[in-house]
């Protein structure tokens, strides 16, 4: 199995559909990708059982424009990107699958941003 990964992003191409109980991501390029897979440099930490991703500065801008583009294409949306006193991170749930991919050894993640729940808004990001 292979992943693709979005290099350079053309946000005219990121496109959202309404359906009963999310909001699907497609990028469309020569062919339609479903979510937003990308490549974010950063540092792990552990903490109370869940995970902080906190994210350098271009890995920081990439994701910000992200967000700012769903904004813009969906009214109630909510921003995904946390900040503490640390910097800008993304959280993820501690579960079975983070607990296998996550340590503090991790420098890089690829993640596919793939859809926002209608209920809360919350955006749903997996770890490739």
């Amino acid at each position: 199995m292979s992943h693709i990964i979005i290099k350079n992003i053309d946000f005219t191409k990121i496109h959202v559909k309404k359906c009963v109980n999310k909001y699907r991501i497609y990028y469309n390029d020569l062919y339609s990708i479903i979510g937003l897979p990308i490549h974010c440099k950063g540092e792990v930490v552990d903490e109370k059982d869940n995970f902080k991703f906190y994210l350098d500065d271009k890995s920081y801008n990439l994701i910000f424009k992200i967000q700012n583009d769903l904004k813009n294409k969906i009214k109630e949306y909510r921003d995904f990107i946390n900040c503490d006193d640390n910097g800008n991170y993304l959280f993820f749930s501690n579960n079975y699958y983070t607990n296998s991919k996550l340590n503090n050894d991790i420098k890089d993640l690829y993640l596919n941003i793939k859809y926002i729940n209608k209920n809360n808004y919350n955006t749903i990001i997996h770890i490739i």
